[in-house]
């Protein structure tokens, strides 16, 4: 049975079905762009317009006081696999990579290992190559989407609609979140702190992209750096399973300054209304997306009514794909009489989903509090 990727052209952004799952992953929609692209490579070859990119890798493989051949184990190590030959390449000009997913996560990594600033070396690549503009796109209408492709089709929507914002520029360093569930086994509210760093100077504003169960809806509210603006939802919902699914959407910040290369923390809250809560009870899970490679620090928590413990709870995280995919790592926790247990924290996670999930001790029926 063959499995098909969806993927887009480094050339010219073009959305293509790669039905090849083995080998060499597909770079290109067809001959064109692949004889454009070898041009390009042949046009840029010590071009000075290269050397700030090409000098920038240079210092990070020396400051790291590692070999080509040990960086390309680091890299693979860390999920990002990039050869020696190709990092060679770019330190000597070369060949300038295209400004695509995985070469920021390549990057990402190599500024940790070479303990550089976050963004030191996609910038001077921003300067080289301009990402190809590509279609918004939201998947299936029936749902059958990765998380990852429904933020990307929501971030193509809000770079659509709001001039001048371009979502990737804007690079989730830190981010902490502790979810609370109350009485009657429904959600209280999430309390979350992020700290940014722009790639761009000159953004006032932050789009935080989140999913919810729509049984129970949430609202938005700034605590302190910014304050709320519009909110947008995505067209379709990603469906977990054939009764559950989430919706995603994103609240406009409004951070008051034009950022600057540094650290930008601030912190929300998200209230669930339970006045507006419907049958049945919300799914007992949570789940965070980490997108990029540029993520420094995770931290999750979650807490129940003390008078109504679940049986059991387990931190769980998975890779890209399918959202009803199974886990690929699960640990049991101890839930504390108060109803707390202790935090995950992770240090430069890898990009895919974070979360709990738990079990109720009994399946009572759930009692609505909205007025008959």
């Amino acid at each position: 049975m063959s499995t098909s990727l969806t993927d887009a052209c480094e050339a010219c952004g073009t959305p293509f079905v790669d039905r090849n799952t083995r080998g060499r992953r597909r770079q290109f929609c067809g001959p064109a762009c692949r004889s454009r692209a070898r041009r390009e490579r042949a046009a840029h070859h010590d071009s000075p317009k290269q050397q700030p990119f090409a000098r920038a890798i240079r210092e990070a493989v020396d400051r790291s006081r590692l070999s080509l051949r040990d960086l390309e184990e680091a890299l693979n190590a860390a999920g990002h696999f990039l050869s020696a030959s190709s990092l060679s390449q770019w330190a000597r000009g070369a060949y300038v990579p295209y400004d695509t997913d995985p070469t920021r996560n390549q990057l990402f990594v190599l500024e940790r290992l070479s303990m550089q600033p976050t963004g030191s070396l996609v910038r001077p690549l921003l300067a080289v190559r301009e990402r190809p503009t590509r279609p918004a796109r939201i998947g299936p209408e029936n749902g059958k989407r990765t998380m990852e492709e429904a933020v990307r089709g929501l971030q193509g929507r809000i770079a659509s609609l709001d001039a001048g914002y371009e979502p990737r520029d804007l690079l989730k360093v830190v981010q902490t979140e502790h979810y609370q569930v109350g009485p009657e086994r429904l959600p209280l509210y999430t309390d979350i702190s992020l700290t940014v760093v722009p790639l761009r100077p000159g953004y006032t504003r932050y789009w935080h992209i989140y999913a919810y169960d729509p049984q129970a809806p949430v609202t938005v509210e700034a605590i302190e750096g910014c304050r709320a603006g519009l909110v947008l939802e995505d067209i379709a919902p990603i469906w977990v399973s054939s009764q559950t699914k989430y919706q995603l959407a994103a609240t406009e910040l409004l951070l008051g300054k034009p950022l600057t290369f540094k650290d930008h923390p601030f912190s929300l809250h998200m209230s669930y209304d339970l006045e507006r809560a419907t049958e049945p009870v919300p799914e007992p899970e949570i789940r965070r997306l980490v997108t990029t490679a540029a993520t420094r620090e995770l931290q999750l928590s979650v807490a129940f009514d003390p008078k109504d413990l679940p049986r059991c709870l387990e931190k769980r995280r998975w890779t890209s794909g399918p959202v009803a995919a199974a886990p690929t790592e699960t640990v049991c926790l101890e839930i504390q009489d108060d109803g707390s247990c202790e935090p995950w924290r992770l240090s430069y996670p890898r990009p895919g989903g974070y979360g709990y999930r738990w079990e109720w001790l009994t399946d009572r029926q759930f009692r609505s509090r909205r007025p008959a």
